[in-house]
């Protein structure tokens, strides 16, 4: 049952991700650059406030697709 248990949780997260910048659809992370850019204010967040949770009122859950 160790595993059901740990299945459980990894879907409450699934479901429910921390309202963060870096789990926000506005959010685009470019792999080649070290730009992170908020499409919804197109401006770069500072790290600090990226990473902190229910910051912004404009949060809105990844589209899985």
């Amino acid at each position: 049952m160790v595993k059901l248990k740990t299945i459980q949780e990894w879907r409450e997260v699934a479901n429910n991700p921390p309202k963060c910048c870096v789990n926000c659809d506005h959010y685009t992370d470019a792999y080649w650059s070290t730009d992170e850019i908020c499409k919804r204010y197109n401006a770069n967040p500072p790290q600090e406030y990226a990473e902190s949770e229910n910051e912004c009122p404009e949060w809105v859950q990844m589209i899985p697709f």
